[in-house]
């Protein structure tokens, strides 16, 4: 029943994340992405993938201050951010058994800068990069509609690049 309803969660942050990185505003981007690493955390943890639910957990976190600050129109302090990856890195020890438990760090990483980032077009860039880290460790943990939602949700990035910021690249050139 676990994995039923963890792939259920999965399905419906794959959604969200679709949608999410179509959207032209950041903070419509920085809403959806608290839920999809909300409903990732508990996906991962009814699968017992516990690198994935620690690092969900502290997407979640660090995505909900990134939206408090961008609203106020402020850069988050780089001591709050330095705590990301100290707390990404603490958490990937903690849980970590084998070397596909790494993966999930890496990918936060990328999350940290894709949220950090003041210009959609690179928000997009780190997903993009982000989501392939991701897609091993779905398979390993068999997180199956997540990783297909993150093969979707990557044909959906580059269709969200090509998009929206292809035409910004033409343009400054």
């Amino acid at each position: 029943m676990e994995f039923i309803v963890s792939q259920v969660l999965h399905v419906i942050k794959v959604i969200l994340q679709t949608v999410a990185v179509q959207f032209k505003k950041k903070k419509h981007i920085l809403i959806a992405f608290i839920l999809v690493n909300l409903f990732a955390a508990i996906g991962y943890m009814l699968l017992k993938a516990y690198s994935g639910l620690i690092i969900g957990l502290i997407a979640v976190i660090q995505t909900a201050i990134q939206y408090i600050f961008d609203k106020k129109n402020k850069n988050v302090p780089k001591v709050i951010i330095a705590l990301y990856f100290i707390s990404s890195i603490i958490g990937g020890i903690y849980t970590y058994k084998t070397l596909i438990d790494i993966l999930p760090v890496l990918s936060f990483i990328m999350y940290i800068m894709s949220i950090i980032q003041k210009k959609e077009s690179k928000v997009r860039l780190f997903t993009f990069i982000k989501l392939i880290l991701w897609i091993p460790y779905d398979l390993y943990n068999l997180a199956i509609a997540s990783c297909i939602g993150r093969i979707i949700t990557l044909v959906s990035t580059i269709v969200g690049i090509m998009r929206l910021d292809r035409k910004k690249v033409l343009k400054s050139k």
